[in-house]
């Protein structure tokens, strides 16, 4: 399972890479997300799991991580095909209203949503386990009902979550793009702030990279560590090309593994003691 989706999220981004008629790229990727629920599905129906947390996996990351993917290509397609003709005002209003929709699922489900952040494993067995379904959890029936040996209660509304956030990034920065050409909005050259300049050393961003990652602060810690590096790697212009061996370091560390940690957490501890003296 853990190649398939590995497949897929490189399918869909060598589509994105490859194809740019709008159209043509929505159909392979809705196609593309198509056969990859259908081969996971397959082997699910077909595997016994070793135990609970194997099947919240599947649940949890693997089925959400296809279906958000298909969900957000069916409505960035439907944001961009039906874009309004006329001012930016009016271009501006369009984007709001598909913002505001967005904004609204994700604080329908506001206490499910800080539960997937948080990453707290103590309600998986109930959301993520087809065991589980209790009518009473909110569960989405259309996707229950129509394959219940496939779906959990809450996978599809965690894979929704994931697509809107993705689309509220996504419109955000259109709407931003649009506002900075607006007369009173910011200037052009306030949109790319100067390059952070990391001044630290490279085993002590890496620290912080791989700790946001596996508490599940980035992503709720799904995805491939590497994306975060790259991002990173591009934010401070630092090269960490060395960054597995640099992990390797630091889990063979013979006192504390987390250093850089430790010194944000006694220099803030110390910042906010000395503010509260002043205050």
């Amino acid at each position: 399972m853990n190649t398939l989706i590995t497949t897929f999220k490189k399918d869909i981004e060598t589509i994105a890479s490859q194809e740019t008629n709008l159209i043509t790229q929505t159909e392979k990727k809705i196609l593309c997300c198509q056969n990859a629920l259908y081969r996971l599905e397959q082997i699910v129906l077909s595997h016994t799991f070793k135990d609970v947390m194997e099947e919240v996996r599947v649940f949890k990351e693997f089925k959400p991580c296809i279906v958000s993917e298909w969900i957000f290509t069916k409505q960035y397609f439907k944001v961009q095909s039906q874009w309004p003709l006329g001012s930016k005002k009016t271009k501006i209003k369009y984007l709001n209203q598909h913002l505001a929709h967005y904004q609204k699922y994700l604080t329908e489900h506001l206490e499910f949503y800080t539960h997937c952040r948080r990453n707290d494993p103590k309600l998986d067995v109930l959301y993520f386990t087809r065991d589980h379904y209790k009518p009473c959890l909110g569960a989405e029936p259309y996707m229950f009902v129509n394959s219940p040996s496939f779906s959990t209660s809450h996978d599809i509304t965690l894979a929704t979550l994931l697509a809107y956030e993705q689309l509220i990034d996504t419109l955000q920065e259109a709407l931003e793009a649009l506002q900075s050409d607006l007369p009173g909005g910011p200037p052009k050259s306030l949109k790319q702030p100067p390059q952070l300049k990391w001044t630290g050393t490279k085993t002590e961003l890496v620290e912080i990279i791989y700790a946001l990652h596996v508490s599940g602060m980035l992503n709720y810690g799904q995805g491939d560590v590497i994306y975060a590096v790259r991002v990173f790697e591009a934010l401070f212009g630092e090269s960490l090309e060395n960054f597995h061996q640099l992990v390797s370091n630091i889990r063979h560390r013979s006192r504390s593994r987390t250093i850089a940690l430790d010194k944000l957490a006694d220099t803030l501890e110390h910042h906010i003691t000395l503010a509260d003296g002043i205050d």
